[in-house]
């Protein structure tokens, strides 16, 4: 079966697009888990300028759907195994994009020779992972 999406690695010129999937995937499921306050620093705290270096030093993919929106990204460090970002934007949602994108850092791991990864959860992602 084929993706409703395909899997690419981030471009400079993703930064937007990235950023609204940050922020409206916070704002939309965090809601409910957090105070608004709360919500809207960690939406404040994507900073555009970082977004070069962070291709530079992380593994950073995004999900494009087949109209060319962006509607997921992930990042991850295999250096210290740490899985940084998997988001989901609400146009994105019930596609498998997480799952996905979960799996695909699981197995660039494996390849890498890991055995484990880690990831710090939002309340509103727990049951997720």
């Amino acid at each position: 079966m084929e993706l409703p999406f395909i899997l690419r690695r981030a471009r400079p010129d993703d930064v937007f697009d990235v950023h609204r999937v940050h922020s409206t995937s916070i704002r939309e499921g965090a809601k409910g888990h957090y105070d608004p306050e709360v919500i809207e620093v960690w939406v404040d705290a994507f900073k555009p300028e970082s977004f070069p270096k962070n291709l530079d030093i992380l593994e950073f993919f995004v999900a494009e759907l087949r109209d060319g929106r962006i509607a997921a990204f992930l990042a991850f460090d295999l250096d210290t195994a740490e899985v940084e970002s998997v988001y989901v934007a609400p146009w994105g949602k019930g596609l498998g994009m997480g799952s996905y994108l979960l799996g695909f850092a699981e197995e660039s791991a494996r390849c890498a020779g890991l055995k484990t990864l880690w990831l710090d959860a939002s309340l509103n992602a727990t049951s997720f992972y």
